[in-house]
């Protein structure tokens, strides 16, 4: 995992053995089905500030993705190279990093101030129709071999299967690397108001657009999760 900290990152002196990813929703095993320990005892320094980056790579293998698609209602997308997205056939993109928070190296403390967050994705197949998409948060566990017929209690992503508030805007007719304002979902799952079950990629119009899954072969393509944040 990539390990940043800002310039006026310090410490207090108090640290935490790790105990699962503190988010209530994984056993650190990132299949988001366990039940993660937020307990641990202390034994390490815990940064007072910082800024952690996450996209799958040789130190971090978190990242979950697919799509569920009504065109292959029993194909699992889990290892597919892109997400995709769609509003026609439909299809919905489905993304989450598992193991953020922590009190391990590279991890975010648990009820940390989440100071900003955002997503990145890059972009290579765009939709030329008009009407933008939307970023939702997921609010039923999953992971990558899901299908369009097994996702939640009915098929296909329905809305009592997502939180309603918008995160952020899918913009349409734009390729390449886009960034989300996701502060609002990372605040959330840090305490423990919500359980990070990730996010849900909904379309605004009727063609598809995709992005670079955590498959992708060149790291900078791959989904990415930046957190600034400040603890306690």
């Amino acid at each position: 995992m990539l390990l940043l900290f800002t310039a006026a990152c310090s410490f207090d002196g108090v640290g935490v053995t790790p105990g699962g990813d503190g988010d209530g929703d994984g056993d650190g095993d990132g299949d988001g089905d366990g039940d993660g320990d937020a307990g641990a005892e202390i034994d390490a320094p815990v940064p007072s500030s910082g800024t952690r980056v996450f996209v799958d790579n040789a130190g971090y293998n978190g990242t979950r993705d697919t799509f569920l698609s009504a065109m292959f209602p029993d194909v699992a997308q889990g290892t597919a190279a892109f997400i995709k997205w769609e509003q026609d056939v439909p299809e919905a993109g489905l993304l989450r990093f598992d193991d953020v928070f922590g009190f391990g190296a590279g991890q975010v403390p648990p009820n940390a101030t989440i100071v900003d967050a955002s997503l990145t994705l890059n972009v290579f197949d765009e939709s030329s129709a008009t009407g933008d998409g939307s970023i939702y948060e997921v609010a039923i566990a999953w992971d990558e071999t899901v299908t369009h017929e097994t996702f939640g209690g009915d098929a296909g992503a329905q809305a009592d299967e997502r939180h309603p508030e918008v995160i952020d805007t899918l913009p349409t007719n734009t390729l390449g690397v886009q960034v989300f304002d996701v502060t609002t979902s990372l605040a959330r799952w840090s305490s423990g108001e919500r359980v990070n079950h990730g996010w849900l990629l909904e379309s605004g119009n009727g063609n598809d657009e995709l992005c670079h899954s955590r498959e992708a072969a060149t790291e900078v393509d791959r989904p990415t999760l930046t957190v600034s944040f400040t603890f306690p």
